[in-house]
């Protein structure tokens, strides 16, 4: 999940990597600052969203 937080403005979440998370998160951090930086959130991390689990989209994509 890589996401705002349903009713906690300005809380944006980056977690559940499991053993990846070490190799990912150099990346993951570039694009969470962009999105910091520019308001917008990169289309990389539009598939992680959590609100993905209410339109029933167990893993990204799918």
């Amino acid at each position: 999940m890589i996401s705002t937080v349903p009713g906690h403005p300005g809380l944006i979440v980056a977690a559940g990597f499991s053993g990846h998370g070490f190799a990912l998160a150099p990346g993951v951090g570039r694009r969470v600052a962009e999105w910091l930086r520019t308001g917008t959130v990169p289309d990389v991390l539009r598939p992680f969203d959590i609100t993905r689990f209410e339109r029933g989209e167990r893993r990204p994509g799918i």
